[in-house]
């Protein structure tokens, strides 16, 4: 569940049927990213390890029409909080796995989400983060 999301159209409507990264529609897609944005620079932005099913292959496999309808990212648990509270935000460590967060700007990095066709303004800008509760 760390690495799936779901994507919502502009009446906030689900945009297909979430998909389970346990499946093989993205092997080999991982090779195809590190040889055009360069490896290096990948896991500098990222800290992630290079897995075929990262978040980053998913989305950059998904067909062109679905991207078009998208307006909205949310990871599984955000999009559960969504449904609980009506609020879309990104959990910040769910967002950090996707490979698509740029660990040294602390932020969505917008590179990589118009490399895998999609537009940063649909990653939400307010993240909720956890804190410990006062013991």
């Amino acid at each position: 569940m760390g690495v799936d999301f779901v994507l919502l159209d502009s009446d906030d409507r689900l945009i297909g049927n979430a998909v389970s990264y346990r499946d093989k529609r993205t092997n080999g897609v991982m090779n195809e990213i590190c040889s055009q944005i360069g490896d290096e620079e990948l896991y500098a932005k990222t800290g992630i390890q290079f897995m075929d099913f990262n978040t980053i292959c998913q989305l950059k496999k998904l067909p062109e029409e679905v991207k078009l309808q998208a307006k909205s990212f949310l990871m599984i648990p955000d999009y559960l909080n969504y449904l609980l509270t009506g609020k879309k935000v990104n959990e910040y460590t769910n967002a950090t796995t996707t490979q698509l967060y740029n660990v040294e700007a602390n932020k969505w990095d917008e590179e990589l989400i118009e490399f895998v066709g999609l537009k940063k303004r649909y990653f939400m800008k307010h993240f909720l983060r956890y804190q410990k509760s006062a013991s």
